[in-house]
């Protein structure tokens, strides 16, 4: 069975993770040189780990393609009758339908300002 994986290129995930490890290795193994004992091959061995990994994402850095959605693409709020509502889960972007409005009131307000000068 031969699949292709586009998205997911496994050398190059795992270059930075196998120096990370072998970062780690080193470290551990300089504290005990050291004779730092266990907290101190602990710290060396992650500052080990973080010097390897980073080390293979300079060296070997992934190709991310981020793209942003065309302007036309964005939902837009409507009212329409008899449209279905959309079941979602997890997180998405859905406009939304107007499915009832009440009666408008237009409510009118008087104000007056006193016209009193100086007297």
């Amino acid at each position: 069975m031969n699949r292709k994986y586009k998205h997911f290129r496994f050398g190059l995930v795992a270059i930075p993770l196998v120096m990370g490890i072998g970062g780690g290795a080193l470290g551990g193994m300089a504290a005990g040189a050291l004779g730092m004992g266990a907290v101190g091959g602990a710290m060396l061995s992650g500052i080990g780990f973080m010097g390897g990994s980073m080390l293979g994402s300079m060296l070997f850095p992934q190709k991310n393609k981020v793209s942003m959605p065309k302007v036309g693409s964005y939902p837009v709020q409507s009212s329409c009758k008899g449209i279905p509502v959309p079941k979602i889960y997890g997180t998405c972007r859905v406009a939304g339908n107007i499915i009832w409005m009440g009666p408008t009131q237009t409510i009118t307000t008087k104000h007056t300002e006193g016209g009193g000068g100086m007297s």
